[in-house]
């Protein structure tokens, strides 16, 4: 079973590469039948059943906005990457 089995015309999608979007086309001649056009780009980009486009080896395109908690970059002193006298890496 693929990611977008039962997706239709009107559907509302989010790319990673163009943000939110509407399924208008699905041609299934094509291998990557599904067309979307991005709501703020007047660009259209075709994915396949798994939500990937040609030039994407993962999947792009979902269901819904994908968010990620972004980790603060930690403070390291530079004494903490250097070996101290004596020692090696």
């Amino acid at each position: 079973m693929a990611y977008f089995d039962g997706i239709k015309i009107g559907d509302r999608v989010w790319s990673f590469d163009f943000g939110w979007g509407i399924v208008v086309e699905i041609n299934e001649e094509f291998k990557i039948p599904i067309v979307v056009e991005f709501d703020k780009l007047e660009f259209q980009d075709s994915y396949n059943y798994d939500g990937k486009s040609m030039e994407e080896l993962n999947q792009t395109l979902f269901w819904d906005k994908i968010e990620f908690d972004i980790p603060k970059n930690p403070k390291i002193e530079l004494s903490q990457l250097s070996p101290s006298k004596g020692e090696s890496l």
